[in-house]
This record gives structure tokens, C-alpha cells and sequence, in this order.
């Protein structure tokens, strides 16, 4: 059993302090935080601003710039707009991990550019506009066929990772079921591409979010889960991890 990786969500303009950082353009603060993401020891550092509505892209662009070069970890580049991912990634000097795509995405020259013969990898994520997968067999079947389309338009397979969709169940078990079996069926077909939990989706406002989310880590460890957006500093969570 593998340790999934482990990309930090930190760096979200969700956050308070982020956000606050972001709008005062507060490159000290930002490359400490960066710093101490790095030294959890995570995979990848996320980058998020896509709270702050036109400026998105101006601003995921300057957050690049100015922390990829004091961190060996690399960026995860967090947006829905893949214009904003786009421009971000052409301005770093390192391969990044895009995240992420809809099934929907439209295909342009500049993410040919950025996916196909680059060490570049990407989020394929489980949605079609404001459509979700609602169980296992739903999940497959926009997975292949998302998965396929990509393959198709050069990207290597192993470079693709797809969002399985987490959303806030907290203790119902039953309710993640179709995310867990998919996750179980893809791992055990041997896909090339892996598959991601915004675990922190799962227990989102729930009294007990720290509980919740080492309960779900261990059982998504367990079906073979191949990354995960996760607080890096939350206590007890690499208790349910295996060893790397």
C-alpha cells in the first residue's frame, strides 16, 4: 500500500489571512507560509486565488512568481478558470500540476502548449458545468471518457489525475460510497491515471472536521487513492498514512 501524495491547500484566498495577504500583495507573508508548507514535507504547495473575482489571474500569476522560487516543492495551480491556469503556469520555471479541468473544457493551442511534451500534469475533475457524478458507475464512465479525450489530444496518461468529488458528508459513510468504489474499481484496473480527494470537502463545517478526515484519509488510503488536497498542518492526519 503507497502513500497517496499530499498537495497543501493552504494557500487558498478562502482564508482569511490568505485572502488579506493576496489583496496587500504581501510577498513576505506569502513565502513564509510557502516555507512552512515545505517543511511538512507535502508533494505539492496549492495555489488559490480565486476568491478575488477579476484579479484572479493577475494575482495566481504574481503568487507564482514570487514563491516558486524560494520552495523545491512544486506549485499546484488551483482555478476554474483555465485561462488563469494557463497564464500562471507559462509564467513558472518549473512543471506544475493544473487544477483542474471540467469535463467540458475547452481545448486551445496554449494548453497544448502547457500539457503535451512538458512535465506538466493536470486535474481532470468529475463535473460537467453544475452536473456532479452521482455514483460509482457515473464516475467511470465520465472518468474514461474524460481521460480518453486527453490521451487523445497528446497528454500523457500517467500526467492526468481525476477528481473523484468529495462533498460534505461528514459521518455518512453511505453517502461517499460511489467515491470510494470508483476510486477501488480505478486503482484496480490499473489506469494509468491517478485519482484526487479535496479532502477537506468532506468535512467541511462539521464540528468534528479533524475526526472526519483521518477516518475518510484512512479509507481512501485503502482503495488506492493517488493524491489528496489536505491542510498540511492539521493534526493526527499522517497517522493514517502508511509509511513512504
Amino acid at each position: 500500500m503507497s502513500r497517496p501524495l499530499l498537495i497543501a491547500q493552504n494557500l487558498n484566498s478562502s482564508d482569511p489571512a490568505v485572502g488579506a495577504a493576496l489583496a496587500a500583495g504581501d510577498a513576505a507573508w506569502l513565502r513564509e507560509c510557502a516555507r512552512r508548507l515545505e517543511s511538512t514535507g507535502v508533494d505539492f504547495i496549492d495555489c488559490n486565488a480565486g476568491t478575488l473575482g477579476q484579479s484572479e489571474a493577475d494575482v495566481l500569476r504574481w503568487l507564482v512568481q514570487i514563491i516558486e522560487p524560494m520552495v523545491r516543492t512544486p506549485l499546484s495551480l488551483d482555478s476554474a478558470d483555465v485561462q488563469a491556469l494557463v497564464g500562471a503556469a507559462e509564467h513558472g520555471g518549473r512543471p506544475v500540476l493544473l487544477n483542474s479541468l471540467a469535463l467540458d473544457f475547452v481545448w486551445s493551442s496554449s494548453l497544448a502548449a502547457i500539457l503535451v511534451g512538458t512535465a506538466n500534469r493536470v486535474v481532470l475533475s468529475l463535473r460537467r458545468g453544475h452536473d456532479l457524478p452521482p455514483d460509482a458507475v457515473t464516475r467511470w464512465d465520465w472518468a474514461g471518457a474524460g481521460v480518453s479525450r486527453l490521451v487523445d489530444l497528446g497528454v500523457p496518461e500517467e500526467s492526468i489525475f481525476v477528481d473523484a468529488i468529495a462533498l460534505p458528508w461528514g459521518d455518512d459513510l453511505e453517502s461517499g460510497r460511489g467515491m470510494l468504489d470508483f476510486i477501488e474499481r480505478w486503482s484496480a484496473a490499473g489506469s494509468g491515471a491517478g485519482t484526487l480527494v479535496g479532502l477537506g470537502n468532506i468535512g467541511h463545517g462539521h464540528r468534528e472536521a479533524v475526526r472526519i478526515h483521518r477516518e475518510w484519509m484512512g479509507r481512501l488510503v485503502n482503495v488506492g487513492l493517488s493524491a489528496a488536497l489536505v491542510d498540511a498542518f492539521e493534526p493526527g492526519l499522517r497517522s493514517v498514512l502508511p509509511p513512504v
